[in-house]
């Protein structure tokens, strides 16, 4: 999040931060409260992040537009003297073809942009008698804004979704709409991954680097943020990056990885991007407790039991002693691999005129939201994030008519209540949900009132994907006998930074049918942390 002075200005006046010297983690914890809350609207947030700066040089640019005549007049004397060799220093200045910011040469728009130091993609400057060249970055020629992203009316499969209009989170970060230039990286690196994978064979003329991605490349090195691993085999070795700048070195080894196609590093833009369809569409993977790493195979972590206290006590009594064995428990997560693949038309990257990054980070982004709901589901925990219906310690509720069904308002009140009051109010309404297939979810909305009673004993509205106030998630992985009602706010899942792109256009299919095969390498771990949040049905009616 971009922190102005206007921002920390605000939260200082509306007391979000106690004072203007505050560090800056806690204005960026303030302006996230403020968010959240929403006391700082993403309107109000845009327009305290535009910076003076900006506006001056906008201000800048319509001058510079009104004195375009003016401009155009002159190139040839700056031109002039751009290539007339100084002559001896007794000539006047005139003579000499050298044209000097208060020259009469000059109209009076020329002076005032020289004045005001106008922002182009060449600015003259005033130093002394001399004009000086100033020569854009690539990157200055990219829109950087960005805005706050909310989540959308409805979920990819046209269900409402259960955080409609709320802020999109990743963990405690909050997620951003990909600003032009962080678009313009992602088609950047994806193009180095090409190079780097295939040596350059094969890779239609619209995906090779020319200048402008060479520029970014160039830029994203020294300004951008990078997480993953650079010059690695395997797990154990290489060097990680830890969602910093690189270093001279690192530099000179990411370098090397493009040219060796050991890569296992990413801009965190392109990372993040690739990440944002699963945190915006999904059906479980939204409400989860997702935490982003840079590095490891194994999460380490551990739970702690809840102190036990007893009333009774007095003179001559002896407090009860809890036993502290089991007291703290291991909670380690294994970080697994997922691998996808697409197919692109060679003809039709040749002939359209192709935004590359977001149609291969969007297209990785659906494929990670349909195995990420599943793995949260049914994952079996060995290759996999171990999902919530094949966890241990979950609560345990039976059908009452088993696999002969019909189900009953009962069935879904067990699970409801299978989770005790303390984690289901510790956590916001929507953070807890049902989850089950379309069949399952069809046959509880098709509950009637009585045998002559053809209400539905829910509702009529079958399409708002609700039961008792709660969000009912749809996973197809489930079978019809499985149910579940959980607080996924107490589901843990880590992301670990640095998807890895490979691609070939080499082989007898591919060449056969002129297609470019792009996979890519991404890593999951997650598990319950506590099982006493989620309540299991697996003998619902079959």
């Amino acid at each position: 999040m971009k922190m102005t002075p206007k921002l920390k200005a605000w939260l200082v006046s509306e007391k979000f931060v106690a004072d203007k010297d505050s560090s800056e983690e806690s204005f960026l914890k303030a302006a996230t409260e403020a968010l959240i809350s929403g006391k700082l609207s993403s309107e109000k947030l845009v327009e305290l992040q535009t910076e003076d700066e900006e506006k001056n040089a906008n201000d800048a640019m319509t001058l510079l537009k009104g004195i375009a005549a003016g401009v155009e007049q002159n190139a040839s004397d700056i031109k002039a003297m751009k290539e007339t060799p100084a002559a001896p220093p007794a000539a006047p200045a005139e003579k000499r073809g050298e044209l000097k910011a208060d020259s009469p040469k000059l109209d009076d728009g020329i002076k005032a942009a020289f004045a005001e130091s106008a922002d182009d993609s060449v600015t003259p400057e005033k130093s002394g008698s001399d004009i000086q060249i100033r020569l854009k970055g690539v990157e200055e020629s990219f829109d950087s804004t960005k805005q706050v992203m909310r989540f959308p009316e409805k979920t990819n499969g046209g269900s409402p979704h259960a955080k409609a209009g709320q802020i999109v989170m990743e963990g405690n970060r909050i997620i951003e709409e990909a600003s032009q230039l962080e678009r313009a990286l992602s088609g950047m690196w994806f193009k180095c991954l090409l190079q780097s994978s295939t040596g350059g064979r094969g890779v239609p003329h619209k995906l090779r680097m020319n200048d402008q991605d060479k520029a970014l490349l160039e830029y994203a090195l020294h300004k951008e943020k990078w997480g993953g691993k650079i010059n690695s085999t395997d797990e154990e070795n290489g060097v990680e990056i830890d969602g910093k700048h690189l270093s001279d070195m690192m530099r000179k080894q990411v370098v090397d990885d493009l040219t060796s196609g050991g890569l296992e590093i990413a801009p965190i833009a392109f990372d993040n991007q690739v990440i944002t369809f699963p945190l915006l569409h999904g059906e479980l993977f939204p409400k989860v407790n997702l935490q982003t790493i840079t590095r490891g195979r194994r999460i380490e972590g551990a739970t702690v039991a809840t102190v036990t206290m007893a009333w009774g006590g007095g003179d001559d009594t002896a407090i009860t002693l809890q036993l502290t064995a089991g007291f703290v428990g291991a909670f380690d997560t294994l970080i697994h691999v997922i691998d996808g693949a697409i197919e692109i038309g060679l003809d039709f990257l040749s002939d359209a005129s192709v935004d590359i990054g977001p149609i291969v980070t969007d297209g990785y982004g659906r494929r990670l939201m349909n195995q990420l709901d599943r793995v949260i589901g049914t994952g079996d925990g060995t290759t996999q994030p171990e999902g919530v219906t094949v966890a241990s310690g979950t609560t345990a509720v039976a059908s009452a008519n088993g696999a002969s069904g019909p189900p009953t308002v009962g069935d879904y009140e067990g699970l409801l209540f299978g989770v005790p009051k303390e984690y289901k109010s510790g956590h916001p309404q929507n953070a807890s949900c049902f989850c089950a297939n379309e069949t399952t979810y069809a046959r509880a909305r098709g509950i009637a009132v009585g045998s002559t009673d053809e209400r539905r004993v829910f509702g009529m509205s079958h399409e708002d994907y609700q039961m008792f106030s709660r969000p009912f998630a749809i996973e197809n992985s489930l079978t019809n006998p499985d149910i579940f009602f959980g607080v996924m706010a107490r589901y843990r899942m880590y992301r670990r930074m640095g998807l890895t792109m490979r691609s070939s256009t080499e082989g007898t299919t591919l060449i056969r049918r002129n297609m470019l095969l792009i996979t890519a390498r991404a890593r999951f771990g997650g598990q319950v942390e506590d099982g006493s949040a989620f309540a299991v049905m697996s003998d619902a009616q079959s």
